[in-house]
């Protein structure tokens, strides 16, 4: 779990990685003159190198006999770039992993549980509802849990959008109300 890039890795041993892999002078960079986190050739350079790693833990839990499931973010104002600007590029770690847990933790957001669906939607018919765990964070905004009903609002709507498998964190936030 949390095996990604996000804002971090851009200190000189990454950079010196990355201009050495590419062949490029520098990062990507923004008309302001920040890193542009979302270039393609730093997605698919990030992408590599969580590769490396989801691949040599395929190959050991594959040589144990079990499922390897992979956690991973979602693109939430994109979906189609599939987490690329995190390193997880869902096709690349699907070549490893038996099943991805995507992270719908709309609440953080926040986002209605009814956004779930189009979440769902989105994977079902991408990667395919029997390659995906739909993950719903029980964690709101400022330290709040999500309440039962809008856990199941968002587990009917994730349903409704073609999620077949769910996965429901962190299990301490679960009360009485979110099992009944």
């Amino acid at each position: 779990t949390e095996l990604f890039y996000d804002v971090h890795c851009f200190d000189s041993r990454c950079r010196s990685e990355y201009l050495r892999a590419t062949g490029v002078n520098d990062w990507p960079r923004r008309p302001d003159g920040s890193i542009d986190r979302f270039d393609e050739g730093l997605s698919i350079w990030r992408s590599a190198q969580i590769g490396r790693v989801v691949s040599r833990l395929g190959e050991i839990t594959a040589r144990h006999g079990k499922k390897f499931l992979f956690d991973v973010k979602l693109s939430r104002d994109a979906l189609e770039r599939n987490s690329r600007e995190n390193g997880q590029d869902y096709a690349s770690v699907l070549t490893h992993a038996d099943q991805l847990v995507v992270w719908d933790y709309f609440a953080l957001e926040p986002l209605a549980p009814e956004s779930s669906a189009g979440v769902a939607q989105y994977l079902s018919g991408s990667v395919g509802a029997e390659r995906y765990w739909h993950s719903i964070g029980l964690w709101a905004r400022d330290g709040k849990t999500l309440s039962a009903h809008q856990l199941l609002q968002s587990l009917t709507a994730a349903h409704g959008g073609g999620a077949r498998s769910f996965w429901i964190t962190p299990a301490q936030k679960l009360s009485a109300a979110h099992w009944s």
